[in-house]
């Protein structure tokens, strides 16, 4: 849940006075399970931890104490699995909803999420109003359908939803706006996948809104945010500006900051994969040290390099987000000037010998050092680099779903 965390296994000894996590330094935080066990233990990443990851901890270690009387039994994993889920229930949910829907509603998706209807995997969307319209509220409990095959296809996902009130009752079938879908720009307005901004949008204002999509992942929105994913058995946790933060040294717009890593959520969540790279001015003139000349989009001779200098024609960050997921989803790398001019598209990297990891992994270290590069894996993972460090071993800026 704390994207590019590592936890010391080994406890320190000392007391946290009586909290049980602190924020040792911008990296480090030190947690402690137990309020009466004089240890801690310190969790560490590259970048720092924002206010937000710290009462994530917090949270979890609260979680996990109401667990520890269970300890020596053989259930025990199982509770500590189920810390993470009440961490995300606890964290979206409004004060006046029914504590145990959240959880029951994940529970119910999680099961979907292995079936099929009529040979399709199933998707569905239930979203919960913290105040819908008294009159429109059923006194049908969502738990009386629940279960029933025709359930599953109440809310198909991205264009529809069941809507339920704060405790559980059906307030109504509710059909999406598809305007979202066609924006031109506006990146940072929705921290979320394309194909659900829609739903983003809605979830305001004490709303939220759990997804299940066709690859069996769940994903949380409310504040016009994605802030969770369940994937490959995994809760995530998006912090998206502070994500979008981490770009900011290269003096880039914060236009395309937020239009950068919002692609990087639409190709995540298509599953496409992809690497994109930012070089900064006084390295532009080196991009031909790691792509082909028929790469690059100005002077490129190749038939796929004209087409594209005629269809482009824009700054990234003023691209329709669908254009740019199809260009970040190329087999492939992009780079983009700091101001947003795209300098290659497509583009075969030259990597070092030896490299670790796959092939878009080692493209992403080898353009790190033309500034900032970003690569997102087929399953969805992002990970993205600085020119600060090495090509073998650059620094990392962020992870978010690996």
């Amino acid at each position: 849940m704390l994207a590019g965390a590592t936890l010391e296994k080994s406890p320190i000894p000392g007391a946290l006075t009586d909290s049980q996590v602190i924020t040792e330094s911008a990296g480090q935080i030190l947690v402690r399970p137990d309020i009466g066990w004089p240890y801690c233990f310190r969790i560490s990443r590259a970048h720092p931890f924002e206010v937000d990851d710290t009462r994530l901890a917090l949270q979890f270690v609260r979680a996990l104490n109401a667990k520890l009387v269970a300890a020596d039994q053989p259930f025990f994993e199982y509770l500590v699995d189920r810390c993470a889920q009440e961490v995300v229930a606890d964290v979206v949910k409004s004060r006046i909803v029914d504590d145990n829907l959240i959880p029951w509603i994940v529970s119910i998706m999680q099961k979907w999420a292995a079936q099929t209807y009529e040979g399709s995997r199933v998707s569905a969307t239930i979203a919960i109003d913290s105040r819908p319209a008294p009159r429109s509220i059923s006194n049908i409990h969502v738990t009386s359908v629940i279960g029933r095959n025709y359930s599953r296809v109440l809310g198909s996902g991205s264009d529809t939803m069941l809507v339920l009130s704060p405790s559980g009752h059906v307030v109504e079938r509710h059909v999406l706006s598809t305007s979202l879908k066609s924006q031109e720009t506006e990146p940072g307005s929705l921290f979320a996948p394309l194909d659900y901004t829609s739903i983003a949008a809605w979830a305001r204002r004490g709303r939220l809104a759990i997804a299940l999509n066709p690859f069996g992942e769940l994903l949380v929105f409310n504040n016009r945010n994605l802030r969770f994913a369940y994937r490959r058995g995994t809760w995530f946790h998006f912090a998206h500006r502070a994500l979008v933060e981490r770009m900011k040294y290269l003096g880039v717009a914060r236009s395309l900051q937020e239009a950068v890593y919002v692609t990087c959520l639409d190709i995540s969540f298509e599953r496409a994969g992809g690497c994109i790279a930012i070089a900064t001015p006084a390295n532009v003139a080196r991009i031909g040290e790691y792509v082909g000349e028929d790469d690059l989009i100005e002077n490129g001779k190749a038939s796929r390099t004209k087409l594209f200098r005629h269809l482009i024609g824009q700054p990234f960050q003023q691209l329709h987000r669908r254009v740019r997921l199809e260009l970040a989803s190329l087999d492939g790398a992009i780079v983009l000037s700091s101001v947003g001019t795209i300098l290659a598209a497509g583009a075969i990297v030259r990597v070092q010998a030896g490299s670790d990891g796959g092939g878009r992994r080692a493209a992403a270290k080898a353009l790190s050092r033309l500034g900032f590069s970003v690569k997102i894996s087929e399953d969805g993972g992002i990970t993205s680099f600085t020119k600060n460090g090495t090509m073998r071993d650059p620094e990392v800026a962020f992870e978010v779903g690996v």
